[in-house]
């Protein structure tokens, strides 16, 4: 039987065909169908699921592209695929950064740009990293959301991350572009930058070189973004110490004594002779009490 509280067959069939048993199995069927499709509610305590994503198992950036989910970086698609070698489009790699960064995004009431509008979901992304001198978009006032980025534009954008947050980006050493077999094909105003994530091992170089007009992949961004965020972490700005007060000075109150004043050589002198005066006339007095004394002894 089901409950040990029933004892015979009777009060078990009857239990079978009661309201309170039909609620019972009406509510283990609701719990088990959203235990299925996961719209269980859960409590405050338990872990979030962890996410499948079935087609990187044997990448190479496996590990760079779970740790940019979990943080929550990038999405997977429906169908638990993450497409790791699908090139990123200029939006998402921006939208992607903004996250990185942690900081507050911008209400959009305009777009900054002529080819995107202000709903747009990485409008607010976009903006941020413009108000942030991060990105300015093309000569035309585009900024082409959907245009894959280019390894160079890459580069350039990280860059202007790390100076907007206050580091130094200039290029250690004007040797670092012998190192990369095509600088030459780097456009001009990313080879500084370039140069400062190769040497910080932020970007690295393909089999045949930078490669620098070549879209970057999801995977890619999943990795670059990594180590963005780890030099962050591991380079933290000195803050600037505060300033000590200055001691304050005391104000004199009514109580506290004032110091002596020492006498005025005049009048130290003046003290000075008035005190042999005193000494020459107590000299005679003792002189003529003595005499006194003699004439009153007796023989």
């Amino acid at each position: 039987m089901e409950h040990c509280f029933l004892t015979n067959e009777d009060d078990f069939k009857g239990y079978l065909n009661s309201e309170k048993k039909l609620q019972q199995l009406a509510k283990a069927d609701a719990d088990g169908i959203a235990a299925y499709y996961g719209l269980e509610e859960k409590g405050e305590t338990d872990a979030p699921d962890p996410i499948i994503l079935l087609d990187c198992d044997n990448h190479w950036a496996k590990k760079n592209i779970d740790a940019a989910v979990a943080k929550g970086w990038i999405l997977g698609y429906p169908d638990h695929s993450f497409k790791p070698n699908n090139s990123l489009t200029r939006a998402d790699f921006v939208t992607m950064l903004s996250r990185v960064s942690g900081e507050e995004m911008p209400e959009v009431k305009e777009s900054p740009f002529s080819d995107f509008g202000a709903d747009a979901y990485y409008a607010q992304s976009v903006q941020w990293a413009v108000d942030a001198g991060i990105v300015n978009g093309f000569g035309d006032d585009t900024f082409r959301p959907k245009q894959s980025i280019t390894r160079e534009q890459m580069a350039h954008i990280m860059a202007n991350y790390l100076a907007h947050k206050g580091y130094e980006v200039k290029p250690e050493s004007s040797k670092t572009q012998n190192k990369i077999a095509d600088f030459a094909s780097i456009a001009d105003y990313a080879r500084d930058d370039v140069c400062f994530c190769y040497e910080n091992g932020l970007l690295t170089g393909r089999e045949n070189g930078f490669v620098p007009e070549a879209g970057a992949t999801r995977a890619e961004a999943c990795t670059v973004l990594l180590r963005l965020h780890d030099y962050v972490t591991a380079n933290p700005l000195n803050e600037e110490p505060e300033e000590s007060p200055e001691p304050s000075e005391e104000p004199e109150t009514k109580d506290s004594p004032k110091p002596e004043e020492s006498p005025k050589p005049a009048d130290t002198e003046k003290q000075n002779a008035a005190s042999k005066t005193e000494a020459a006339e107590q000299a005679k007095t003792d002189a003529s009490e003595k005499t006194t004394s003699k004439d009153q002894e007796t023989p």
